[in-house]
């Protein structure tokens, strides 16, 4: 089975997305952020993450299948 640690490894060193959403993922999945927290963190809105985080999970979904 696939561990927790396993998985922030894969977001902390996968080629297949931004820094930015790299950034967005470890913060929301590492350090437990909420998207706001996330948001007023890097100084853009809550849209931005939202985004970020949404295609950043996509591209990391496409590399595994």
């Amino acid at each position: 089975s696939v561990e927790y640690n396993d998985i922030l490894s894969f977001i902390s060193t996968s080629d297949v997305i931004t820094e930015p959403q790299r950034q967005c993922l470890l913060l929301k999945y590492r350090d437990c952020m909420t998207n706001n927290q996330i948001a007023k963190e890097l100084g853009v809105t809550d849209e931005a993450i939202r985004q970020r985080l949404e295609s950043g999970l996509s591209k990391l979904r496409d590399k595994l299948c």
